[in-house]
Parts: C-alpha cells; sequence; structure tokens
C-alpha cells in the first residue's frame, strides 16, 4: 500500500553506513519541509496513485539538490552510490529524482559492475514512468554511449525482463542515439521482444524509440511495423509512425 501521507523513515540497511542514512534522512526532511500540498495532489492524481509526492516541482527540487552537494560531494563514490539506493528506494518520486540526480553525477565512473549491482534495485523500486524516463535518459543513456559492450548487451537483456518497467528502460535507453542510426540492430532486437508486451508504457516506449530510429533508418523501421503489427496497441503504433509523412502514416 502507498502511504500518502505519513512520512515514512528512511530505510536503514546494513552497511549503508550512519553517514549516508544520516544524509538521506536530512534530504527527506527538507523535501518534506518544502512540498507543497496542492502540487502534491495534482502529481499524484496525474500519476494516477501509482507513486506518492513532497509535492516539489523541477526546478525547486534542482535547487534542494545544489543545497545539498556540499554534503554530497564529501561522501566517497561507494557512499554516494549507496546513497541513492536509500532514495531510490523511497515511496515518494522527488525522493528517487534526487537519487536520479547523483547517479548522473556519476556517469563517467559507473559500468556494468553498476548496472548488475543495482540491477535489482531497478527492478523493484522503479514502478513510475517518470523515474523510468529519468534513469534512461539521465545515467543508462550514457553508459550505452560510452561504448562498453558489456553495458549495452545488459540493457538489452532488460527487453525480456518479467517487469514491464525494465522493458521500457531497455527501449527508452536508445531513444537519444537511435536518431543517428549508431544502435540500430540493438534498437530492432530490444523491440522485437517489448512490443509483445501488451503494457501501454512498454509499448509506448517501444513506439518512441522506433520512432526515432525511423529518422535514420525509415526502410527498417517501416518493415519491423509490417512485420510485427498486430502485436502493437494504437498508442504504440502512434508513436513509432508520428514522424512519418502523413500519407506514409
Amino acid at each position: 500500500m502507498i502511504c500518502k501521507d505519513k512520512i515514512v523513515p528512511v530505510r536503514v540497511e546494513s552497511g549503508f553506513g550512519e553517514d549516508v542514512i544520516a544524509l538521506a534522512a536530512a534530504i527527506r526532511f527538507k523535501l518534506v519541509e518544502l512540498g507543497d500540498a496542492k502540487i502534491k495532489e495534482q502529481a499524484q492524481r496525474y500519476f494516477r496513485e501509482v507513486i506518492s509526492f513532497h509535492g516539489i516541482k523541477t526546478p525547486a527540487l534542482d535547487s534542494v539538490y545544489r543545497g545539498f552537494e556540499p554534503q554530497i560531494s564529501q561522501l566517497t563514490t561507494p557512499g554516494l552510490l549507496n546513497l541513492a539506493k536509500v532514495l531510490l528506494g523511497s515511496r515518494q518520486a522527488e525522493e528517487k529524482g534526487i537519487a536520479v540526480r547523483i547517479l548522473y553525477s556519476l556517469r563517467k565512473e559507473l559500468g556494468i559492475d553498476f548496472l548488475r549491482q543495482f540491477e535489482s534495485d531497478f527492478r523493484e523500486h522503479v514502478f513510475d514512468w517518470g523515474t523510468a524516463d529519468s534513469l534512461a535518459g539521465k545515467v543508462f543513456r550514457h553508459l550505452i554511449e560510452s561504448g562498453d559492450r558489456k553495458v549495452i548487451l545488459q540493457i538489452v537483456s532488460w527487453r525480456n525482463d518479467a517487469s514491464s518497467w525494465m522493458q521500457r528502460m531497455s527501449a527508452v535507453s536508445f531513444v537519444w542515439l537511435a536518431r543517428h542510426g549508431h544502435v540500430t540492430p540493438e534498437v530492432l532486437r530490444v523491440c522485437k521482444s517489448t512490443v509483445k508486451n501488451p503494457d501501454r508504457f512498454t509499448q509506448l516506449g517501444t513506439g518512441w524509440v522506433l520512432r526515432e530510429l525511423w529518422l535514420a533508418e525509415p526502410r527498417k523501421v517501416e518493415g519491423f511495423i509490417k512485420e510485427h503489427y498486430q502485436h502493437f496497441s494504437r498508442e504504440g503504433l502512434r508513436y513509432a509512425i508520428e514522424k512519418m509523412p502523413p500519407r506514409l502514416r
């Protein structure tokens, strides 16, 4: 059950360290302090009560993160990863948002070990499109850009995950590179699996990455859509053909 009004204590796990737990608690306290009830209500209604909010808009959340940067920068890389784990495990979207910002700050240091270490956390604690797309666009995208084949194949492997959100991230992580044609085989491999998932957000993620790939590989995308047409939802198909000329659509 999602706790909407009660402040849930910061999750404490062995090995995180008192400094990490204390900083996570301080960040949460600040977010609670700044939360706006009206913004919270609107956000929770927009996300259909799937995830809870403190009620903080993105510019204010960025400001909170910057305000804690001096304390955050005192942590070692393992400490930062532990802090991200604690915050990602929250039921509150804004705390997950701070976790994404921390991981983004480490993007040049992260690799396959990070993905394997955090994979169970992603599977358990990512259950809304906001967090999924932030991770895909701010973190996984940059790991793919590094060219590390182990990283790329790990993200591709999520296409068959039991979690629809992992499947969505597998597709959306390639969106920003797909339009340049650099990851065509990987995108088509992912979509061949994800298009068969009727989940709405997996379908939309599939359509989104195909839409961008069409800019670089129109014939391959058109052929893919024809071959897998029976699996698309109306929304997923609409996304996939969105950038095509009207007559072709």
